[in-house]
């Protein structure tokens, strides 16, 4: 299900440039979780470009040492920072709805329209849920594709669709998986 290496070579130089970064840093690449396309990407949908993580709080403080300082992001309460060659580090995911004001986690599993879904998720409970694949934490597919829905961007549609697309494949329950942590079925 995961066996994306060699498949995306854009994804796998991020990859490898980060777990670089990191070594050099002492910081331990599992204390980030690999949020967006990059979802996509290790579930093998699509090419990425840009690799953004989320960090657990030491991590943060440890990376924000080295930065040249951090700013807000899209108007919400996230700090992001620039961490080398389209990498992106962030304290938090808080992605304002695009037309609101207002950031706010909506509840994974709950489907609802795209302009009444909000997203705010704290770094811990992120890398609580995430899934380890080849080392690296990974927000789950269902919480990518909830917050792309709530982004409700044009650019972000098809991305959507791929989500979609790859959970209607899959074939057993996220929701239990997610409670006991088992190994999902190849």
């Amino acid at each position: 299900m995961y066996e994306t290496f060699g498949k995306f070579p854009e994804f796998e130089k991020l990859l490898s440039l980060f777990r670089s970064h990191c070594a050099g840093l002492g910081l331990e690449p599992t204390r980030f979780v690999v949020v967006g396309s990059g979802v996509l990407a290790v579930h093998g949908l699509r090419e990425v470009h840009d690799l953004d993580l989320v960090a657990m709080p030491d991590a943060w403080a440890k990376l924000s040492q080295f930065s040249l300082g951090e700013a807000n992001y899209m108007g919400g309460s996230s700090k992001r920072i620039h961490v080398l060659h389209n990498i992106e580090c962030f304290n938090t995911v808080d992605v304002p709805n695009m037309q609101s004001d207002v950031a706010e986690w909506a509840q994974p599993y709950t489907w609802r329209k795209p302009r009444d879904v909000r997203w705010r998720m704290g770094s811990n409970e992120l890398h609580a849920r995430a899934e380890l694949i080849g080392g690296l934490r990974y927000q789950p597919l269902e919480d990518f594709h909830a917050m792309k829905l709530g982004m409700d961007r044009p650019k972000d549609k098809a991305d959507v669709v791929l989500a979609a697309k790859r959970l209607e494949e899959i074939k057993w329950d996220l929701e239990a998986w997610h409670k006991d942590k088992r190994e999902p079925p190849l």
